[in-house]
């Protein structure tokens, strides 16, 4: 099977297809995803390897999470309790 960029969403959203791809094809995959960005679930990584958490209210987010704070502006992590630690 060759791998073509239309291929790449497959894979954002395919798990499955993707553990199943031969050790070439699976090569392929990694060679198109240095050229694209990913998105899976508000969590972006793009194509140099830069990640840009999602963003929300401290209130918003779930426990044991890591997310940019729009209420405290900064990089944060709530724990499961529910206690919200800014992390720089």
């Amino acid at each position: 099977m060759s791998i073509e960029s239309d291929k790449l969403s497959e894979l954002v959203f395919n798990f499955d297809a993707f553990e199943r791809s031969s050790p070439k094809e699976t090569t392929q995959y990694l060679k198109l995803a240095k050229e694209y960005q990913f998105e899976v679930g508000g969590l972006v990584v793009d194509k140099t390897g830069y990640l840009y958490p999602i963003s929300s209210a401290d209130a918003d987010a779930p426990n044991n999470t890591i997310y940019f704070s729009s209420t405290g502006s900064k990089l944060s992590y709530k724990d499961v309790a529910g206690v919200v630690h800014a992390l720089y």
